[in-house]
């Protein structure tokens, strides 16, 4: 879409919005009959990886991954502040195989990247949950969104085999190079819906992922929990040893 009014991202956040020729919103299906159903986690994961490797070959720009889905640039200060210049929405639809084998028939992949925004716009965009930024005010200039769109293609067309046993070990250490905050202090904060309702939140060290795409904090006892669900940000404090 050349414009978009009324987007949404996870958990149905919205509405999000974007001006005419600014920034790239695109929905892509993906047909991942090879991505068993217990492995939707790792979907998530190959696309940012993706998305992230689109945007330095077509720009230059080296951009993190904020756990799961949202693209970002991190300041090198103490306070490791994050601004989001992208994200991801992975809705995979599910079936069976005449036999009852639940199957994956294919993902609907959102991607959505602040392209040529200008700083001033942001403020009517609705995207409030990051400090926003574009790759126009980040690199200094405008950038093509066709050869961006071109390079996201073609590393969507990568994510069947990033997805896959033999490829999963790269993808998982190309993501966890990107992680943001990985080996910092974080508090792990949860949506308070449902049975997240009265959970508090996890601090501990970020670590990276497990094989299945799950976020991994180490806790001050040195226990190692993993996460599928969460809003991870980081302390201005690293943990005492």
């Amino acid at each position: 879409a050349d414009a978009q009014t009324a987007g949404r991202g996870r958990r149905g956040k919205a509405p999000w919005q974007s001006p005419p020729g600014g920034s790239i919103a695109m929905s892509v299906i993906l047909r991942l009959s090879s991505v068993a159903p217990e492995r939707l986690g790792r979907i998530a994961i190959a696309v940012a990886v993706a998305v992230g490797d689109a945007i330095g070959s077509a720009t230059g720009l080296r951009t993190a991954v904020k756990w799961p889905n949202d693209i970002v640039t991190v300041s090198s200060g103490v306070d490791g502040t994050v601004r989001k210049v992208g994200g991801i929405l992975i809705e995979p639809a599910l079936g069976h195989d005449p036999d009852g084998t639940p199957v994956m028939r294919h993902a609907v992949v959102g991607i959505g990247i602040n392209a040529n925004v200008p700083v001033s716009r942001f403020g009517a965009m609705g995207q409030a949950s990051l400090a926003p930024a574009s790759l126009l005010s980040e690199l200094g200039g405008p950038v093509s969104r066709e050869d961006l769109i071109v390079e996201v293609l073609r590393g969507l067309d990568q994510v069947g085999a990033m997805c896959s046993d033999a490829g999963w070990i790269e993808t998982r250490q190309r993501y966890e190079a990107r992680l943001a905050w990985r080996g910092r202090a974080v508090v792990l904060g949860f949506p308070v819906e449902g049975s997240n309702a009265d959970r508090p939140p996890v601090s501990g060290e970020l670590v990276g992922i497990d094989g299945s795409g799950a976020l991994v904090i180490r806790h001050q006892s040195g226990a190692l929990h993993g996460f599928h669900d969460g809003e991870v940000r980081v302390r201005i404090a690293d943990l005492e040893p």
